[in-house]
Formats: structure tokens, sequence, C-alpha cells
């Protein structure tokens, strides 16, 4: 798949209730697997969509002939599928870049983060990308040094670039710091398949909680829930996370559930594969 290839033949059309969300930038691949799993826990049906050509998510897609794969609730392709049907199959699908420039898909995108990490040249080239975009939902800045520097100071005096400094004073910059368990599980997705995540740092979950309820209308306590059992590698479906509950006028309701029926997605000849 080249960057003029639009989500149009991704998902087989422009009508669809479907969320896209785009995902620029360096890391961004292990943050949706994340956060798939949490919105899946959420009764959400995820697609991601990995366009970056990279070996991020190898561990997972450990049988890279056969798409999707599907992991913990969570249905994973990359650049080879051939086509698709049922346009609401899915309530979110993650679109994932190295970058954002020449894609013309950006016109169905509901969301659009750009994430990069605090080296000087990757910094760089993501500012100027931001800059030039015709949206931007938020930036996730990972590996930041917040036991060296205020981020004040970081956009100020290091990066020295007013533009980013007054996204971070709109609370459009989430920031992740650095943490060598996240380090660590990042690299375990690249070869293996289990996708653990029970020790994130707080920095990063605090950023996954915040981007799920930008993406949803689910409650603090039902996100924070999600990914409790989400981290323990536990699935809405298997273990009914999301129970009865009481609604805001006392009316006793179900958790809205995502889009689980009819219509499907048509990928490789191979067809689906479950690990």
């Amino acid at each position: 798949m080249n960057g003029n290839t639009s989500l149009k033949s991704i998902m087989g059309g422009e009508r669809t209730d479907t969320s896209y969300i785009g995902l620029c930038g360096r890391m961004s691949l292990d943050l949706a697997f994340y956060l798939g799993q949490i919105l899946t826990n959420l009764q959400k049906k995820v697609l991601i969509a990995d366009l970056t050509k990279s070996t991020g998510l190898a561990g997972i897609r450990s049988h890279p002939d056969r798409f999707p794969v599907s992991a913990r609730g969570v249905d994973y392709t990359d650049e080879r599928f051939v086509t698709a049907k049922g346009q609401d199959c899915y309530d979110f699908v993650f679109v994932c870049l190295i970058t954002g420039k020449g894609y013309n898909g950006f016109h169905l995108m509901k969301q659009v983060y750009y994430i990069s990490d605090t080296e000087a040249d990757h910094l760089a080239l993501a500012a100027e990308e931001i800059k030039s975009a015709n949206r931007i939902s938020g930036m996730i800045l990972r590996d930041f040094p917040d036991h060296l520097y205020s981020p004040e100071y970081f956009f100020r005096y290091l990066a020295a670039d007013d533009y980013l400094l007054n996204l971070y004073r709109q609370k459009r910059i989430f920031l992740i710091p650095l943490d060598e368990q996240d380090t660590e599980y990042r690299l375990k997705l690249q070869y293996e398949p289990s996708g653990k995540f029970r020790d994130l740092s707080e920095g990063f979950v605090k950023v996954l909680t915040i981007l799920a309820g930008n993406l949803t209308d689910c409650g603090q306590k039902d996100i924070v829930r999600a990914f409790k059992y989400a981290k323990e590698g536990k699935v809405h479906d298997e273990y009914h996370i999301l129970e009865r509950g009481i609604g805001k006028n006392g009316n006793q309701r179900k958790y809205a559930g995502g889009k689980h029926h009819g219509g499907g997605i048509v990928f490789a000849e191979n067809g689906t594969h479950s690990v």
C-alpha cells in the first residue's frame, strides 16, 4: 500500500459508522495494541490496520500470510488486505502510519494523533508534519525525561518550539515519561505473541485512559475496569466484565455494546486466523 491509498479501499466505501483513528509517527503500534484491548473490553469491535511496514507487532502477527489475525478480541491486518465488505463490522479502525504525508484518507478520520519520542531529529520531523497537517487531535510524546526537565522548560528552551509549547498549554500534548518497563513491553511485541502489559507505567496508563475517554462516551470507572482486565489478558466476552448496571436516571441498563453483528471483512484469500 502506498501513501495515496485511501481508507475507501480498506472498508469498501465511505458510508460507514466506523470511527477511523489515525496514529501517525514512530512507536504507534504498541499504543494501538493496548488501546484496542481496552476498547474491546468496553464491548467495541476493533481493527488495527498496520500500514507502517514495520515489525512492531511481529510477535502478534505470527502468521503473516493469513489475515486478519485475531488476538485477545482485536483484529489485526496490514497493507496486504484485498478488499472489504460489511462496513459496520468495526466500531474503531486504528490506522497506523509512519507518516501521514501524502496519505489521502484523513478526510475519513474521526481523530488523528501524532506520536514521537524526544530524540531531537524525531521530534523535529513530527513537529514539521503536525504544523502542515489539516487536522490534529493531539500529540503523544513518548520517553519524556521528566526526571530532568519540566515540560514548559523542554518545549520553550530545548525543543525551542512555540507551536509545541502552545499545544502543550492547550493540553493537546500527552506525555509518557521514559520508563524501562514500557520499553521492554514494546520490544517484546516485536518477538513474542503474548502481548502482556501488566506493569505499564503510571504515565502510560494515564494517557491510555485519556484516549479511551476521548474516543468513547464511557465513564472513567468503566475505562479503568476495562484496562484492569485487558492488562491481565482477559476479554469481556469470556469474563463478562461489564455487567448490568444502573444508568444516570436510575434505570437499569446494559453497557452499550459494539458492532458484533453481520457483515465481515474480506482480506487475504487464506481467511481469518486466530492466535
